[in-house]
């Protein structure tokens, strides 16, 4: 039987009207299979376009891990002779994205400690008092809006910002009992 000519009957349990019916898996599969010869066919004209050669695309960048183990299923036309070998886990772009601005996040963090240290070092050699440096001029734009974004508008590293627990250091009457000490 062909499988455009398959009828699916639904039913639904306990949803009554307002329930959403389950999606057709033959519709959900020939939905699948249209977006990725799409993009291969992007993919073919791009390379003709520019002269290159034509590498087909890798399916795990066309498709989310869902469709990916739908479409790489035995049977299925990302696996037709159930020989390919189905992903077991994709990982999402998203998890990707998380992983990498964490990393990014902990190097800008790393980087303004590092300018911090140098400013309060440079301070203490020619006797001057510690002036924190400006994040704006030692990050760039980028940077500076993933910081602020980061630490939620406020700098760690600044005094100012420190916890209302515990022994404010930088006050003078604690400056004042340290110097006594």
């Amino acid at each position: 039987q062909n499988m455009a000519e398959a009828q699916v009957e639904v039913v639904v349990e306990g949803g009554g009207e307002a329930a959403a019916p389950e999606p057709d898996p033959a519709e959900v599969l020939a939905r699948i299979s249209a977006h990725v010869e799409s993009e291969v066919a992007k993919a073919r004209r791009r390379a003709e376009r520019f002269g290159s050669e034509f590498v087909e695309p890798a399916l795990e960048f066309i498709l989310s891990p869902e469709e990916l183990r739908i479409y790489m299923a035995p049977g299925a036309p990302g696996n037709p002779d159930g020989t390919k070998e189905v992903p077991q886990e994709a990982m999402s772009m998203e998890v990707e994205r998380e992983i990498r601005d964490r990393d990014y996040v902990e190097n800008l963090f790393a980087k303004v400690k590092d300018e911090y240290a140098k400013a309060r070092a440079r301070s203490e050699r020619f006797g001057q008092e510690f002036v924190p440096p400006r994040l704006d001029v030692i990050l760039t734009k980028v940077e500076f809006r993933k910081y602020m974004s980061a630490t939620g508008g406020k700098n760690p590293l600044d005094s100012s910002n420190a916890g209302v627990a515990g022994i404010d250091t930088v006050s003078e009457e604690e400056k004042a009992k340290q110097a006594e000490r």
